[in-house]
């Protein structure tokens, strides 16, 4: 089965954390597997498209090579890029206007 947590706080981006609990056939769910992560959010910037934001920023599944769970790294910095260049947009156009000091 596959969950989404989302995290939000008014003032903050919200993030969504992805995490898909299938197991192949031959791993038993016990002993439990942990995965921890990052729970910080980043302030909102005023009038930031929020399409990445949509986005789960984590994407958590099983690795059958690492028996484990990880995340995609590759995923998670393609998101991060992507919101941290809308921000920065944002931020340009606002000191463009004269609106940010």
């Amino acid at each position: 089965q596959r969950y989404t947590v989302e995290i939000l706080a008014p003032g903050y981006n919200k993030k969504l954390i992805s995490i898909d609990t299938k197991l192949p056939s031959n791993i038993t769910p016990f002993p439990i597997f942990r995965f921890e992560f990052d729970t910080d959010l980043e302030p909102e910037v005023k009038g930031a498209d929020t399409y990445y934001l949509d986005f789960p920023l984590v994407l958590i599944s099983y690795n059958s090579q690492t028996d484990n769970f990880e995340y995609n790294r590759k995923y998670t910095e393609n998101i991060k890029r992507e919101i941290s260049l809308m921000q920065e947009e944002i931020r340009k156009n606002k000191m463009k206007d004269g609106k940010l000091r």
